[in-house]
């Protein structure tokens, strides 16, 4: 008796690279990084779902004591996928870009309110295809700890 080899094996390599400065104690930048290579080991086609390219930055700011405000700019590349019944099982999914920002405002030590916004400039993308992401959003609450 021989066991079947399964065939469903992939191979991925890459980098990941962050840069931080924070050029005074109330101002902080951050910029990630990751390149993926992903491929399947007996087809040497790519891997469905794995961009190659994901950058990020961020950049945070305190302009008063209880307050702080922060953006975050996300870019992923283009990936490999199928629609969403895989009638067709390898297309090319679209990047795309979405901006967040928030903010959290100490309240006391015991509370925190906090506000954000999600997809600011209402960017339409599917990740993974056939699923619609969430468009312009606010979120607000208040965080309690004892």
């Amino acid at each position: 008796f021989q066991p079947i080899k399964d065939l469903r094996t992939g191979r991925t390599s890459g980098v990941e690279a962050f840069v931080a400065v924070n050029p005074t104690d109330r101002l902080w930048f951050r910029t990630d990084y990751t390149y993926t290579e992903a491929h399947d080991a007996v087809t040497g086609l790519r891997l469905l779902r794995r961009p190659r390219n994901k950058v990020t930055f961020t950049a945070g700011w305190i302009p008063i004591d209880p307050l702080t405000l922060s953006a975050t700019v996300l870019h992923v590349g283009e990936w490999i996928d199928g629609n969403r019944d895989f009638s067709i099982p390898r297309l090319v999914a679209p990047g795309f870009t979405v901006v967040n920002l928030a903010a959290d405002y100490k309240v006391n030590e015991y509370a925190k309110v906090f506000a954000r916004i999600d997809n600011l400039f209402d960017e339409r993308y599917e990740d993974p295809t056939g699923f619609l992401r969430p468009r312009f959003a606010v979120y607000g609450g208040v965080r309690m700890t004892n």
